[in-house]
């Protein structure tokens, strides 16, 4: 147990390391978050004429905020829990429990990062479309794929890859 310890203190210090910087970013996602709603709240209701923007900004740092905050709250046990049924199980089971539960977020984690993976594969097709000024017509689909299949050719195998489903 005390040489897995010693492998993991340097993954520690790089997971404290970033959680501080992410809950300092946070920290000013949420003060610029609030700003923005008070200045949508002023512009609206005293001058009359709301700003358009606001609402996305506030939308898009209430996002970052939740991504940044997200494995510092996961790290320290803070996310909210029914824990009535840990409760009521004996130890090993919820040991048993925790277990099954974190194999739950593997394979989880692990179907994000193939759905990731694949968005981006899917991109390098288009970037690769737009590179070799092949025009598609996304209104009959018989043209997109015609048109795809001469990108990926003209692309690469690598490129063709990602479009097996």
């Amino acid at each position: 147990m005390i040489f897995m310890i010693e492998i993991l203190k340097p993954l520690q210090f790089f997971n404290d390391i970033t959680g501080r910087i992410g809950r300092s970013i946070s920290a000013i996602a949420l003060a610029l978050m609030v700003f923005v709603i008070l200045l949508q709240v002023f512009c609206r209701y005293i001058l009359n004429n709301a700003l358009p923007w606001p609402d996305e900004a506030a939308r898009f740092l209430m996002l970052w905020l939740t991504g940044l905050m997200a494995p510092i709250a996961l790290r320290q046990s803070g996310f909210v829990a029914i824990d009535t049924l840990h409760r009521f199980l004996p130890r090993r089971g919820v040991s048993l429990l925790a277990l099954i539960l974190a194999l739950t977020s593997l394979i989880v984690l692990s179907v994000a990062v193939q759905l990731g993976w694949k968005h981006v594969n899917w991109l390098a097709v288009f970037q690769c479309i737009a590179k070799n000024s092949i025009a598609v017509n996304w209104f009959q689909n018989d043209q997109v794929e015609t048109c795809l299949d001469v990108s990926l050719d003209v692309c690469g195998s690598s490129a063709h890859d990602c479009c097996k489903h």
